[in-house]
């Protein structure tokens, strides 16, 4: 009896062993293709809000604030973008955005873009600004961009 346990965990093993190999898996070797050189498999870029400007730069009750919100393609691809802009104060905002993508940005190019209104009102406002790129943005953590600042 004795022996005959030692044959069957031999025999189980030898079977085990088997298995295993019967069951790897066999791949097919990896297949390589050639592109030209100019062939771009994706195209991505940078777009980003770099800044955002206003005069003057304390306003007090009254004053036209003119802000220049500053756009700038930072990646190494042609771009067209849409940029929104937007204020609000105390009691009323407003803004918009361009037409879709219809701003070309080459790369490195900056667009700056004018947005004004009277601080009409003791208060917070806030000017903020975003742009969207029509191709992959590989860092669409700088497309947005808010500037605070109080009226007396």
């Amino acid at each position: 009896m004795r022996y005959s346990i030692k044959i069957i965990f031999f025999v189980l093993i030898l079977l085990l062993g088997t298995t295993s190999v019967l069951a790897k898996a066999v791949y097919p070797a990896p297949t390589t293709i050639a592109f030209p050189e100019e062939f771009e498999l994706f195209l991505y870029t940078d777009v980003a809000v770099t800044d955002i400007a206003i005069s003057p730069e304390e306003p007090e009750l009254g004053d036209e604030v003119n802000a220049l919100i500053t756009i700038q393609n930072l990646g190494d691809v042609a771009t067209d973008v849409t940029i929104g802009a937007s204020f609000t104060g105390p009691g009323f905002g407003g803004g918009g955005e361009t037409c879709p993508y219809c701003i070309p940005l080459e790369p490195g190019e900056i667009y700056i873009t004018p947005l004004s209104f009277v601080a009409s009102q003791e208060g917070e406002y806030e000017i903020s600004a975003n742009v969207n790129s029509q191709i992959l943005d590989i860092n669409p953590n700088n497309n947005r961009l808010v500037l605070i600042f109080v009226v007396e």
